[in-house]
């Protein structure tokens, strides 16, 4: 496989090349089995609001969340687990008032600039996801 033992993350070793090669110009965001892939956010943990819950804040240390390397799905992904994955373009373009931040070499973010009313924020996460494209279900074996 090319890989070290613990890192055969995936059912079958083509789909373990298929991520290798996505990871080449995206990043992944998983989804919960159980959640559509169309809307893969876990609210109310990735984005930070001020006490009303109208308005949604900037803060660069949390964000939308993204895999950049095995080593972080293998964090993510626990085995037997069902996930959706989706490829995220490393050089989208972001709508004003997001910015796509490299955390480290094994994590991306997608991340709030500007205090912004929670509706355009959803509206424009929303156009965001659109163009993420659902790579499939997986599981992790081990």
């Amino acid at each position: 496989m090319g890989h070290g033992g613990k890192e055969s993350l995936l059912i079958f070793e083509q789909e373990l090349e298929l991520i290798e090669r996505e990871l080449k110009d995206s990043v992944i965001r998983t989804a919960n089995s159980r959640q559509n892939p169309q809307n893969p956010l876990r609210p109310g943990k990735e984005i930070t609001y001020d006490p009303t819950g109208n308005y949604v804040l900037p803060n660069s240390r949390t964000g939308i969340s993204l895999a950049a390397s095995f080593k972080q799905l293998e964090k993510i992904i626990r085995p037997g687990i069902k996930k959706w994955l989706l490829a995220v373009d490393r050089n989208s373009v972001m709508p004003e008032g997001f910015r796509l931040q490299q955390d480290n070499v094994h994590h991306w973010s997608v991340v709030v600039t500007r205090q912004m009313p929670k509706e355009e924020y959803d509206r424009k996460v929303q156009d965001l996801i659109k163009n993420w494209r659902v790579m499939g279900r997986f599981v992790r074996y081990e």
